[in-house]
C-alpha cells in the first residue's frame, strides 16, 4: 500500500483511539452474572458475547500500532532535510529554537524602570535598563521564527513523500 509519514501518523491515531475505547469496554464487559436456583437451574443476566473478538481486535492493534510506529521512528531517523539533519534531528531543532523565542520574547518584554527611593536622610533613584540592544533580539527573534517556519515547511514536505508499507 502507497502512503506517507502524514497518513501513517493519522493512522496511528485513530488505531490508539479504538485500542483506548476497545480497552475501556474489556474492563467494564469482562464478566458473565448468572443466578443459580436451588435446582440447579441458571439463569444468565448478563452477557459478554463479544469479548473474545474485542481482545482479538485489542491484540492486532497493538501490533500494528507497534508496526506504524516503526515506521514513523525509521523514516524520521533516516530522512535527511535541507540541513543535513534527519526529521527525528530537526524536531529536537525545532524544540530547542522555539524555547529560544520564547526567551527573546521575555526579554523584549523587559523594560527600563526608574524608581524613587526615599529614606529618612536620603532620596534617590534606583534606575534598571537592559542590558541588550532590544533591536538585536528583536532580529534574532524574527530570524529565529523564519527558520522555524523553513524547517517546519520541509518537514511538512518530507512527510508527504509516498512510500510503501505492507497492509
Amino acid at each position: 500500500m502507497k502512503t506517507n509519514l502524514s497518513n501513517v501518523m493519522i493512522e496511528v491515531k485513530k488505531d490508539q483511539d479504538e485500542l483506548s475505547e476497545i480497552e475501556y469496554y474489556l474492563k467494564g464487559n469482562n464478566v458473565k452474572k448468572s443466578t443459580i436456583e436451588l435446582n440447579g437451574n441458571e439463569v444468565v443476566l448478563e452477557e459478554v458475547e463479544d469479548f473474545n473478538e474485542k481482545m482479538k481486535r485489542a491484540d492486532y492493534l497493538v501490533d500494528r500500532i507497534a508496526y506504524l510506529k516503526s515506521i514513523i521512528t525509521e523514516k524520521n531517523s533516516k530522512t535527511v532535510l535541507f540541513n543535513g539533519l534527519s526529521i527525528a534531528g530537526n524536531l529536537d531543532l525545532l524544540a530547542k529554537l522555539r524555547m529560544r523565542v520564547e526567551t527573546y520574547q521575555r526579554l523584549l518584554s523587559i523594560k527600563e524602570i526608574k524608581r524613587r527611593v526615599t529614606e529618612v536622610n536620603n532620596s534617590y533613584y534606583v534606575h534598571s535598563v537592559p542590558v541588550f540592544d532590544k533591536k538585536e533580539i528583536e532580529e534574532k527573534k524574527k530570524s529565529t521564527e523564519t527558520l522555524i517556519q523553513g524547517i517546519e515547511l520541509e518537514i511538512s514536505k518530507a512527510n508527504s513523500v509516498e512510500f510503501e508499507i505492507k497492509d
